[in-house]
């Protein structure tokens, strides 16, 4: 990632912006340091703490990556996927079994390589639109998981009616977001097997 790109920015910043956003809704105006203001180095400020806190959220979905759970809910495996597709994605993953070269590899290797091959070869960009939105959905999930139990322990301290409808509208997104997750993951999927084929003919 040499330049900030949609990846960056989906990723990163807007998860960011997200947790500045509910904290100034939920806490009490003599606990608030973070509030809107149109002076420029407050922005910048704003700027800068959104995009360590998404970055942070970004690290964090990456190791919670090995448990099962979080795989459950937002990061389905490619063989999985191969598995329950009955259309284009698993016709394009036997295309590419009938190859030399993978005949003996699993759906998550061929991905992989396929994935290095077209980033590789500058083939990538239409499979990154998807990729950009699913890590984006992904942090949002992780943020999400992340703000439920600290906003509740927050209520120890101080009762909100803010917090309260925080706390049920994350609940809510939760699972929504997670099914919009899984969604572009499974088209990132059949993009890379797609873009793939049509590069091994060419």
């Amino acid at each position: 990632m040499d330049k900030l790109s949609l990846y960056e920015f989906l990723s990163f910043f807007l998860p960011g912006i997200t947790v500045i956003y509910i904290m100034y809704q939920v806490m009490p105006a003599g606990y608030g340091f973070l509030k809107p203001s149109t002076d420029l180095l407050d922005g910048l400020m704003i700027s800068i703490i959104a995009l360590a806190t998404g970055l942070l959220v970004h690290s964090i979905s990456f190791l919670w990556l090995k448990y099962k759970w979080y795989k459950w809910l937002v990061y389905p495996s490619v063989n999985c996927i191969v598995a329950k597709d009955k259309e284009t994605i698993k016709i394009n993953y036997r295309k590419l079994k009938e190859n030399e070269e993978h005949k003996n590899d699993t759906a998550e290797e061929i991905f992989d390589k396929a994935y290095w091959y077209l980033e590789y070869h500058g083939k990538i960009d239409t499979a990154k639109m998807f990729q950009s939105m699913y890590f984006f959905l992904r942090n949002m999930v992780t943020l999400c998981l992340l703000m439920i139990p600290v906003l509740s322990l927050s209520l120890i301290f101080f009762y909100s009616f803010n917090t309260i409808l925080f706390i049920v509208i994350l609940f809510l997104s939760l699972f929504a977001i997670s099914t919009i997750a899984n969604f572009y993951r499974r088209k990132m999927v059949g993009r890379i097997f797609g873009n793939y084929v049509i590069a091994l003919k060419t």
